[in-house]
């Protein structure tokens, strides 16, 4: 190759040469022709016309030597300038052999990835950055290309488990546009960078030469202010309990104390009854009268069933600062929905009362259509089959300690939490944060 080169750039001498020796042998007569009778002050140009004159030869030979000087010289500083626009162009795989390498004495890793598909085709560099840990800060794009999404998936969740800390902006908060690369902390404290700019989509990449610490710091803040508004980039969707979670009320003191009094009674509901009321009450297979005609050994009066129901379907309404939070969820991009044990006959009214509205009809798992039940965790299985997400892009936020345990198990990340006062939501919206789940 360095042959095939050195003939080209000899070729390229010798044309511009011949260029030079034709300008010169036409341009020098004819220019003196015109003015024969004025003095020439340049004292190259009267030596030549001199020469010229005298003898014709001598100044072909002088004027042949003068060309290549000169040709010479012009092609070197274009040589020179070629070189340095192409010495920094690189094609995808060239350029990340120069991330691997750029990672070698990284202390701390700052990296601007792109969709980081790159990671899928440079195992030794995923390694290198696992290896970092939490001293390394990833800023990924959301994923276009849909046909990699689940292989991207499964990097982040490798980089997660990791304990790397990765962020995911969307295209409006993209300050960088098309640039890429990593910024190293080294271990004099000084830091380094490998910056490049995708140039063409055929895979092009150029390095930009970045040394001064000054504009790497200013650099490493714009980063670090995309970071703190980015979101989980595992994190899709999160899903709501009914009762006790997204809606306000008390089956003990609103419900059981009510009707016990009414009907002269002491029903009591014990701990599982509370996370389960009756299986086939919140399978739809029995009413909630039929539920209480069980207990109490005796057929319910028409009155005693239509007041029952209505109190039945009025215990549970939805929390105001829980609802807006779902609201908010949604602008920002979340899936929102809820997953509940719930009967037939209040499936219906809230649907009514357009309690549910929030929620797509699609991410509405109810008990008594689902014909499943938490904490069973087939319930949880059909919900990630039905939304089409892997367990880990999904939170789960639920009252109790059982529900929780299964459906992180799972692998579903679940949150415990109970509406018993504001302070509790002020809690909840803390937790959220920390999981960088935007909603505000």
């Amino acid at each position: 190759m360095k042959k095939i080169s050195g003939l080209f750039d000899l070729f390229i001498s010798i044309i511009l040469t011949i260029m030079f020796y034709i300008c010169g042998w036409i341009m020098l007569p004819t220019i003196y022709s015109f003015k024969p009778n004025e003095e020439i002050n340049n004292f190259i140009l009267r030596f030549l016309i001199k020469q010229y004159e005298q003898n014709v030869v001598e100044y072909i030979i002088i004027a042949a030597i003068i060309g290549m000087i000169i040709s010479y010289m012009i092609y070197k500083s274009i040589a020179k300038m070629v070189s340095n626009s192409t010495n920094n162009i690189f094609d995808e795989h060239g350029i990340q052999i120069k991330f691997d390498e750029f990672l070698n004495d990284a202390c701390e890793l700052y990296i601007l990835g792109g969709d980081i598909d790159f990671l899928l085709k440079c195992n030794t560099q995923l390694e290198k950055i696992e290896l970092l840990g939490e001293k390394c800060k990833v800023l990924c794009k959301q994923y276009e290309n849909h046909v990699k999404k689940n292989e991207l998936k499964k990097i982040y969740k490798r980089l997660y488990d990791n304990k790397v800390n990765i962020r995911k902006y969307d295209e409006e908060s993209d300050k960088f546009h098309n640039l890429r690369g990593q910024i190293k902390r080294c271990k004099d404290g000084t830091y380094e960078c490998l910056l490049v700019e995708k140039m063409d989509k055929k895979g092009k990449f150029k390095i930009l030469n970045l040394e001064n610490q000054f504009v790497i710091n200013k650099l490493i803040e714009s980063f670090d202010l995309i970071y703190s508004n980015a979101r989980n980039p595992l994190i899709s969707a999160v899903l709501f309990d009914m009762g006790g979670v997204y809606f306000d009320g008390d089956f003990t003191n609103d419900f059981l104390k009510v009707i016990n009094s009414k009907l002269s009674q002491n029903i009591q509901a014990n701990w599982n009854q509370k996370l389960v009321l009756d299986d086939k009450l919140n399978l739809g297979e029995k009413t909630i009268n039929q539920w209480v005609e069980d207990k109490i050994k005796r057929e319910l009066t028409y009155n005693e069933r239509h007041d029952i129901e209505e109190l039945w379907k009025n215990i549970w309404k939805p929390n105001p600062l829980m609802k807006k939070l779902a609201e908010n969820l949604k602008e920002h991009g979340y899936e929102v929905g809820v997953l509940s044990n719930m009967d037939a006959i209040n499936g219906g009214n809230y649907n009514e009362k357009g309690y549910l509205n929030v929620f797509p009809p699609k991410n509405r798992f109810l008990s008594y259509e689902c014909k499943l039940l938490k904490p069973d965790k087939e319930f949880f299985k059909l919900v990630c089959d039905k939304m089409k997400f892997e367990p880990y892009e999904i939170l789960f936020i639920d009252d109790h300690e059982k529900n929780v345990k299964v459906a992180s198990d799972y692998g579903i990340y679940a949150i415990q939490f109970s509406l018993n006062d504001d302070k509790e939501i002020i809690n909840l919206k803390n937790e959220l944060r920390k999981l960088r789940i935007n909603f505000e």
